[in-house]
């Protein structure tokens, strides 16, 4: 996978498994310009297709110090669905939000990627400002209970968080993640993924920093939602 398209960093083994281990960096995030490009989304895919988005919204995440590097991860997630459902005339692909605080109001069910699915998943792409959970158990349980009720479609959930789980037995959620039916991609906010992760096969990460481009949050969750659209690419910056 080009550089140009999701900036990784060198991966550190994490002290505990099941926990992040910060990066520190000092780029300013709000001294980042917001104009990035996606690549081209292609034609709809063969079979069905549902795309499961998980967001961390506890407070090592949206504090004014917290591990969402870019304070863009919604508005980039927003930007990656609007492009593809543009390009969407099948009416069969659906995304799903869910957030980590469970119940939450702010989850929406699956949605087709027409213009009304995408204001109801606009919807669910925020934080209510709470202080919110860090455990990840309950949300994944929702996702595996769509995977289970979506069972004929091509399935796969972005998990955006820093890892920092506080559930009671990390290793064991994790296990079920990698275990999950279907494709798993983590995009790791400003920290250091678990090595149960690094080294599942199907599993991708992307490494979100401070120093990382605008759009870096954009294209992960575009290339989670193209993989198995026709002709779709990604974007590669110019030479200079």
């Amino acid at each position: 996978m080009s550089d140009h398209i999701l900036q990784r960093v060198r991966l550190l083994d994490p002290r505990v498994i099941g926990h992040g281990q910060p990066i520190s960096t000092t780029t300013d995030r709000n001294q980042r310009a917001a104009k990035f490009a996606l690549g081209e989304a292609g034609s709809c895919p063969d079979r069905p297709s549902l795309t499961v988005i998980i967001a961390d919204d506890s407070a090592s995440i949206t504090a004014q110090s917290g591990h969402d590097p870019l304070a863009q991860r919604y508005s980039e997630a927003k930007r990656a669905i609007d492009q593809i459902g543009r390009s969407c005339n099948c009416r069969q692909e659906f995304v799903a939000i869910i957030h980590f605080d469970q119940p939450s109001p702010l989850d929406v069910p699956p949605q087709r990627l027409q213009r009304r699915g995408r204001l109801r998943l606009r919807s669910g792409l925020r934080s209510t400002g709470a202080r919110g959970s860090s455990d990840l158990s309950p949300a994944l349980d929702k996702a595996e209970r769509l995977a289970t009720q979506f069972r004929a479609f091509d399935i796969g959930i972005v998990v955006m968080t820093d890892f920092l789980l506080t559930d009671r037995d990390p290793s064991e959620i994790l296990g079920r993640l990698v275990s999950f039916e279907g494709h798993v991609h983590a995009v790791a906010l400003n920290a250091e993924p678990p090595q149960t992760l690094k080294t599942a096969p199907h599993v991708s990460i992307s490494m979100i920093t401070q120093n990382s481009e605008p759009g870096a949050t954009a294209r992960a969750i575009f290339e989670s939602m193209t993989a198995n659209r026709a002709l779709a690419t990604a974007h590669q910056d110019q030479e200079q």
